[in-house]
């Protein structure tokens, strides 16, 4: 059974960080309340870490990064909608310029941006059109990083939009995004200096942790009743589409893609292959070579499909409590098809491929000790809010779901280096 996440024994957060809970608290709860902020309050300073490299690392934004978190500052709140102010940015934002929000939206996706940190010393971007970029503070080239934080501005923006956001949806949503938005292990190697990544230890287990990330991201997501999870994976699919990368691809029950081979290629600058495919079908029985071989072959097809698809995505036994310019520009930087700057923009919906799912990975979270339960933090879920199928009237439903702050510290978690 994993612990439930507490952020006193996350051994990634300062002393200091875990004591107020997150990052930067105050900032979030100031641009909640509509009062300007700055970069410098928002943006987390570095901080020394044990990793191998010993090296002092920041963070990148996983979810809505600094400039967007300003510009909401300086929004004209209203009762349900509430209107951006003008902007002559550089990036994606300029789409989104006087544009219309849903306020009620604005603290679970700033609590969200809050905990979706993951260290710029072992972050590699995805870039529409399936490239990869380094981020700054990286050592590695930083081509294409632009892009890649637009594609992240584009996906909170639409989470701002949403009309039917809670801060479960917004928490769970946000985690799958920070997972989507770290490149895999194949495309990341691929990157100019990729060898110069500065966490020398995430060189090796780059993809192990994007597995271990998705397969906790996958009970949280089953936690969630089934409205929640129709609106996560509508926004993990819009996500995905505006990828625009053919060789990705999500699972049909779950917001992120199959797992993938921890290892790459022997000698490859950053670990990580293509998804794994299930074990191979056993051929039916000699005995079964009569006219009813054909049933019993899809009956055991059948089975193993359905064994492969429930290991990926695991019933929850306790869930967690709760930029810097590149030298491309994908499309990223463009408003969705057809949407207008004060128009709620279009859901658009992944093509998914259905194949058969993959084994799931242990949790290296699971043996993390659970030493020091502290009254402030979000309740533990109960084990029943494992089941998919956890509807409105279950006991599940009524326990509180841990907070979009502490989903995503949980999640980029393991995308960060401990620091003490």
């Amino acid at each position: 059974m994993a612990p439930r996440y507490l952020t006193a024994d996350d051994r990634t957060l300062t002393a200091s960080q875990a004591k107020e809970g997150a990052f930067k608290k105050a900032a979030t709860e100031k641009i909640v309340r509509g009062n300007k902020t700055t970069s410098a309050e928002f943006r987390v300073a570095s901080n020394p870490t044990k990793a191998e490299s010993r090296h002092s690392t920041g963070h990148h934004e996983g979810a809505a990064p600094t400039d967007m978190a300003v510009l909401l500052s300086g929004r004209t709140k209203g009762t349900v909608e509430s209107t951006l102010p003008a902007t002559n940015s550089k990036t994606a934002l300029r789409h989104y310029s006087r544009g219309k929000i849903r306020e009620a939206n604005v603290r679970p996706v700033m609590e969200a941006s809050d905990g979706a940190r993951p260290d710029t010393a072992r972050t590699f971007l995805s870039v529409p059109g399936g490239g990869a970029a380094g981020h700054s503070g990286s050592d590695t080239h930083t081509a294409g990083q632009a892009a890649g934080h637009d594609f992240n501005r584009v996906q909170m923006m639409k989470m701002l939009r949403a009309p039917d956001l809670t801060p479960p949806t917004a928490g769970v949503a946000s985690a799958a995004l920070v997972v989507m938005s770290m490149a895999p292990g194949e495309r990341a190697a691929t990157v100019k200096d990729a060898r110069k990544l500065k966490d020398r230890g995430a060189r090796r287990t780059y993809e192990s942790d994007r597995n271990a990330a998705k397969t906790k991201l996958a009970r949280y997501y089953h936690a969630l009743p089934a409205a929640g999870q129709a609106t996560v994976m509508s926004l993990a699919r819009s996500a995905m589409s505006d990828l625009q990368d053919s060789r990705r691809r999500l699972l049909p029950d779950a917001p992120h893609s199959p797992l993938r081979h921890a290892d790459g290629p022997a000698g490859a600058a950053i670990a990580g292959g293509g998804y794994m495919q299930p074990p191979p079908l056993a051929l039916p029985p000699p005995t079964a070579a009569s006219g009813t071989s054909g049933v019993a072959a899809h009956s055991a097809h059948q089975a193993a499909a359905a064994s492969a698809s429930s290991a990926v995505t695991p019933h929850l036994p306790a869930v967690a409590a709760a930029g810097t310019g590149g030298s491309k520009r994908k499309r990223a930087d463009a408003p969705p098809a057809g949407m207008a700057a004060s128009a709620t923009p279009p859901t658009r919906v992944a093509a998914i491929h259905a194949r058969p799912a993959t084994p799931a990975v242990a949790d290296p979270s699971a043996s993390r000790a659970n030493k020091r339960p502290r009254a402030d933090q979000a309740p533990q879920v109960a084990a029943a809010a494992a089941s998919p199928s956890a509807g409105s009237h279950s006991p599940a439903a009524a326990t509180p779901f841990p907070s979009p702050r502490n989903v995503n510290l949980d999640i980029s978690g393991h995308f960060r280096a401990p620091r003490r």
